[in-house]
C-alpha cells in the first residue's frame, strides 16, 4: 500500500555535529551529559512529537558484565533538566548485561544509533542526552570511538575517535 503524502512530515530540521579529540569514559552510577548529545531545540508551530536521534560508537571494558544505560532529559537551559516522563519511562536504554556468568565478554565496539520521539512542546529547551556505567565494577565503557585495547593486535595502538552527531526535527 502506498501513501500520498502532501507536505514535508519533517520540520525544523536540525543537525549537529561534535569533534572530539579524546573517547569518552562514562562515569560509574551518575548520569553524566554525553559529549555531542546535547541540542538546543524549538520544534515548528503545530508539532505533535519531536524526533531525536544520536550516533556514535561504544567501547565496551575488557571484562564481563560491561552494562551502560543512556537516557533523554530536556529543560530551559542545561543547568535546569528534567526527565521527560516519570521515572525516564521511554526515554532510557540499556547496553551489555550484568550477569558475569551469562554476559560474554564484550571487548567489542558497537555502533549506536538512539532514537526517541518526544511530546512537541512550545517554545525553545535544550535535549541533552546523558549517560552512566552501571558495571558494578566489572567493565567500562567508552563512547565517541574505538579503544585501542579493542582492535586487532597488528593494527596501531592509538585509539580511533569519532565524532557523534544529533538529528531533530518536529512533525
Amino acid at each position: 500500500m502506498a501513501y500520498l503524502i502532501t507536505q514535508d512530515t519533517k520540520r525544523n530540521i536540525k543537525v549537529k555535529k561534535t569533534t572530539v579529540t579524546q573517547l569518552e569514559q562514562m562515569v560509574d552510577h551518575v548520569y553524566t551529559a554525553i559529549n555531542g548529545g546535547t541540542i538546543e531545540y524549538a520544534p515548528a508551530p503545530n508539532s505533535t512529537y519531536v524526533y531525536y536521534e544520536f550516533n556514535s560508537m561504544i567501547s565496551y571494558g575488557t571484562d564481563l558484565a560491561s552494562y551502560g544505560k543512556f537516557r533523554l532529559v530536556y529543560g530551559p537551559d542545561t543547568n535546569n533538566l528534567t526527565s521527560i516522563a516519570t521515572d525516564d519511562v521511554n526515554y532510557i536504554a540499556h547496553f551489555g548485561g550484568t550477569n558475569t556468568n551469562t554476559t560474554r565478554k564484550q571487548k567489542d565496539t558497537v555502533p549506536i544509533k538512539l532514537v526517541f520521539i518526544i511530546p512537541a512542546w512550545q517554545g525553545t529547551k535544550y535535549l541533552v542526552l546523558q549517560g552512566l556505567d552501571d558495571s558494578e565494577g566489572a567493565g567500562d565503557y567508552y563512547i565517541n570511538g574505538i579503544r585501542a585495547e579493542a582492535k586487532y593486535p597488528e593494527e596501531d595502538d592509538a585509539d580511533d575517535l569519532f565524532d557523534p552527531f544529533v538529528i531533530v526535527y518536529s512533525y
